[in-house]
């Protein structure tokens, strides 16, 4: 019992993680879109995440 907790813990604390690193790379990419749209081409070329 005591074990299948700590793997619910372990499991959920993956989840959270998994999920920040997904939204924070989308937001990102969108962020990215935003100011490479609002740029000239030549210099948007340089700006990577």
């Amino acid at each position: 019992m005591v074990l299948q907790s700590h793997i619910g813990k372990h499991l959920q604390r993956h989840y959270q993680v998994f999920w920040t690193a997904l939204i924070d790379v989308f937001f990102k990419s969108l962020i990215l879109q935003k100011v490479n749209s609002a740029m000239p081409s030549r210099s948007a070329d340089k700006i990577r995440i």
